[in-house]
């Protein structure tokens, strides 16, 4: 009898689990709803080793505001990927992850989006990176062979049904898409209130650049040139007042930085235009993906993906 109770328990408890996901409400905030679609995201992308001829390395402004696949249709038949991280940084640990997901039979290269803020000494353990990196391995296969599983399961925080029944909608909703290529397309509505220059000047003169990260990257596009990698360099756009603050505070030097990346070997691109931010500091999706297209054909003359490494 009491094995028989545990199995009806056991039935029971696997039905309801089932009708759960089933009948599962929405929450009134799209983030909480986002959430295995977000682990499916970047657990392929930390996980999933897929060779591409061009790796887009940066911080959350590369995630946000470069799509692939517009770079693509400005670059037919080159194979684009973004390995771009929150609060990323460059460093050699980023670099050689890079490296393992180039395509090295045709024309590998790397483009960089380049800010002073990827340079703060805080942002060298790349987080995300290792968030993702460290999961549970049950959750990596999940995840990477059963998403819709994964997805059917997903957790709902317990007060998203009291919200929804009290009609608790957060007064800004971020809608982000997540795209296999890596690009996180991202957009809110209403746009929030104009975001305080002041509090990030305060909070940038906390802070200061590690000149090592920014010597390692120098060091690591010559080594890329000697292997017959094509290093790409490029200023993301962000609001113009949000990024002369970022510059000022943070004593970044453009130019200085340009002419040593160049004599490293490296190729700079110049994409003017005017772009829309949702928050400041990341293009809203239709900016991202006009920005996208223009930088495509920023690269466009100095990117060809039919010759091969030996040939470069």
């Amino acid at each position: 009898m009491r094995r028989e109770r545990m199995l009806v328990a056991f039935l029971m408890a696997v039905v309801g689990v089932v009708l759960f996901g089933l009948l599962r409400p929405s929450s009134p905030d799209p983030r909480d709803d986002d959430t295995a679609d977000q682990n499916w995201f970047y657990i392929n992308k930390v996980h999933r080793h897929t060779r591409h001829d061009v790796i887009l390395l940066g911080d959350s402004r590369v995630l946000h505001d470069i799509s692939p696949a517009a770079l693509t249709e400005e670059i037919p038949g080159a194979s684009f990927f973004n390995f771009a991280f929150e609060a990323g940084s460059l460093n050699p640990e980023i670099f050689a992850e890079a490296e393992a997901r180039l395509d090295t039979t045709r024309a590998p290269a790397v483009l960089m989006g380049i800010t002073a803020l990827m340079f703060q000494p805080w942002k060298a353990d790349n987080k995300q990176f290792h968030q993702y990196k460290n999961m549970a391995r049950d959750v990596v296969f999940l995840y990477l062979h059963a998403p819709d599983l994964a997805r059917f399961f997903r957790p709902l925080p317990p007060s998203a049904l009291p919200r929804r029944w009290l009609g608790m909608r957060p007064s800004i909703r971020f809608l982000d898409t997540y795209h296999g290529d890596g690009w996180l397309e991202s957009t809110c509505q209403p746009l929030p209130a104009p975001f305080g220059l002041e509090d990030l000047r305060e909070k940038l003169s906390r802070q200061h650049i590690d000149t090592g990260l920014v010597d390692a990257l120098m060091a690591q596009v010559r080594t890329w040139r000697n292997r017959g990698v094509a290093v790409f360099g490029v200023y993301p756009p962000a609001d113009p007042q949000r990024l002369a603050i970022e510059l000022e505070t943070l004593r970044f030097d453009t130019d200085r930085f340009r002419k040593r990346f160049e004599a490293a070997g490296g190729i700079w691109l110049d994409v003017p235009g005017r772009y829309v931010t949702y928050d400041g500091s990341h293009l809203e999706r239709e900016s991202a993906v006009a920005y996208s297209h223009a930088l495509g054909r920023a690269l466009r003359p100095y990117y060809h993906p039919e010759i091969t490494a030996a040939g470069r």
